[in-house]
């Protein structure tokens, strides 16, 4: 009994078949009458856009928005509404007798509520250079994403042009043989 083993995906293996569905993808795209062969810019963009990585660059557009809303809203008035309840199984009290007054009994709850309010008044341009770090962090993070697709691209340059060699040398071959 033979088993049967997969080899596992590398990203290698991974951006060649992007690209060659990429590719198929586009010269089915064209029309059978005027088939031109696609640009490898137009290569590298789809296959850049195929690639799940891409996305991270909306993701961390999101994200960066939202820390500079929050940033943003520490700025504005926060409000904090706190309430307390107390009840005594036992009060201690005074049982003195005096003529011609009552002493009270402490009453065995006890409630209390509180609202506060607080903004910033002055924060000395922190609000600012945070908000310049989060988007410097998002430049950084786009470069990063950047930085992580370019063997992508590379991989369909060298693609493209080994096929462009095949087809120079399919031509000379044919014209040899012609």
């Amino acid at each position: 009994m033979s088993v049967m083993t997969r080899t596992p995906h590398t990203p290698r293996r991974r951006a060649v078949r992007i690209v060659a569905a990429t590719f198929a993808a586009l010269l089915r795209a064209t029309p059978a009458v005027a088939q031109h062969a696609p640009s490898l810019d137009d290569l590298q963009r789809a296959a850049v856009a195929r690639d799940p990585r891409a996305a991270q660059r909306d993701l961390l557009t999101q994200s960066t928005a939202l820390r500079v809303t929050s940033v943003r809203d520490a700025l504005k008035p926060q409000f904090t509404v706190t309430a307390n309840n107390a009840h005594a199984s036992d009060v201690t009290y005074l049982s003195l007798a005096v003529p011609g007054t009552h002493v009270p009994v402490p009453p065995r709850d006890r409630w209390s509520g509180a609202l506060d309010v607080s903004q910033v008044l002055y924060d000395g341009g922190a609000a600012d250079r945070r908000q310049a770090v989060e988007v410097a962090r998002l430049a950084e993070g786009i470069a990063g994403v950047d930085a992580a697709l370019e063997p992508l691209r590379a991989e369909v340059a060298a693609t493209y042009f080994s096929a462009a060699l095949l087809q120079a040398s399919e031509r000379e071959l044919a014209a040899a043989a012609g």
